[in-house]
């Protein structure tokens, strides 16, 4: 919310030292730490699971665009879609064990069972394990956009797109397809006092994405449906995005 404000020449007088977030586009979080004059800390963590993984606090420790290193109670792998750990730095679910996870939900034994296999919490998020432990989060699965035989990350093109100055808010979400079955859409909230384009939308992520991840349709809206806690409700978005009536600026016109 504070990066989607106006910058003034007062935004680096404040005591703040330190503030943490969570999923936050790599290529914003130094802009911000500039803009503001204090660290941004990236954490990953869940309602089941209150034992956060963190970036180190150490600005030479840390790596920008990861969300950090487990504890030392926490154990994490990659799995693929059959719960099989995947090799190094290849992506797929992020499953955890460690003392703090919930023991299950309340009087859901079977949500309960689906999430707990072998002692393990699927997180329902896909992510990645670099070489040297930190974990990358890359999108929750219900979010990815499957054009095709590619997994597209929502979370990814979210953040090209939300680089743009003129940019407040972006959803991506998948638009049924015949041919692909899922396009990527992207759905837009310009800033107050700023003009933005469909086709600057698609030329920031030409720049920044493969081809295939490039949105077949753009819209610009006034206002996205919200949680009680402010998050988008893309659960809503896509249910819209199956309507026959709905159109989009479509790039390929």
């Amino acid at each position: 919310m504070l990066d989607n404000k106006p910058a003034e020449s007062s935004d680096s007088d404040n005591p703040v030292e330190r503030v943490f977030s969570a999923g936050t586009p790599a290529e914003l979080i130094e802009p911000f730490e500039d803009r503001f004059s204090l660290q941004v800390v990236e954490g990953y963590s869940l309602t089941e699971d209150t034992m956060l993984v963190l970036n180190p606090v150490d600005k030479s420790k840390r790596r920008i665009g990861s969300v950090g290193l487990p504890p030392a109670e926490k154990r994490i792998q990659i799995v693929d879609k059959d719960g099989n750990p995947v090799p190094q730095g290849t992506r797929g679910e992020i499953v955890m064990d460690c003392p703090a996870i919930m023991k299950g939900y309340y009087r859901q034994p079977e949500k309960t069972a689906e999430a707990i296999q072998d002692g393990w919490f699927h997180t329902g998020d896909y992510g990645r394990i670099d070489e040297d432990g930190f974990v990358y989060f890359l999108d929750r699965k219900k979010d990815i956009v499957r054009r095709g035989g590619e997994n597209i990350s929502s979370f990814e093109v979210e953040g090209v797109i939300k680089a743009l100055d003129a940019v407040d808010e972006v959803a991506v979400v998948p638009t049924p397809d015949e041919y692909y079955t899922e396009v990527v859409t992207a759905l837009v909230k310009v800033k107050d006092g700023y003009e933005i384009t469909e086709t600057d939308v698609i030329n920031q992520c030409e720049q920044h994405l493969s081809h295939f991840k490039i949105p077949r349709y753009v819209s610009f809206v006034r206002l996205f449906p919200y949680t009680p806690t402010g998050k988008i409700q893309k659960q809503q978005l896509r249910e819209k995005e199956r309507e026959d009536d709905i159109t989009h600026w479509d790039r390929k016109n």
